[in-house]
């Protein structure tokens, strides 16, 4: 009898351990490009968005994110809109980043993206 309460003491606490969801323990996430910068905070449910926009363009970064062993999984999406002439470029990607390293995500056209997780 005994021996059945230790095993289904053991078994509860290994499920109830491994059913934790690996949340971000990032706050923010930060986009650079030419000599701007736009950043977002991580919300619970591990998405992000942000628009910056002025009377010359417009840019929306929003995404997700995912814990992944010693990294992160980012899901991004920039949408840059010019108002004069009316232009909009668009990159989307999903990469592997680690907290504080910035990389280089790509561009379209001449503009060049990079990427932070602090």
């Amino acid at each position: 009898m005994s021996f059945r309460i230790v095993l289904i003491l053991c078994l509860t606490l290994v499920g109830c351990s491994s059913n934790q969801e690996l949340a971000p323990d990032t706050a923010t996430i930060t986009l650079f490009y030419d000599d701007t910068s736009i950043s977002a905070g991580v919300l619970e449910d591990n998405t992000f968005n942000s628009v910056l926009a002025d009377r010359v363009e417009s840019v929306t970064f929003s995404g997700s994110i995912r814990k992944q062993d010693s990294g992160y999984l980012v899901d991004m999406r920039v949408t840059r809109e010019k108002k004069d002439p009316r232009s909009t470029r668009q990159l989307d990607t999903s990469l592997y980043m680690e907290p504080g390293k910035l990389v280089n995500v790509g561009g379209v056209n001449n503009d060049v993206y990079r990427l932070v997780l602090k």
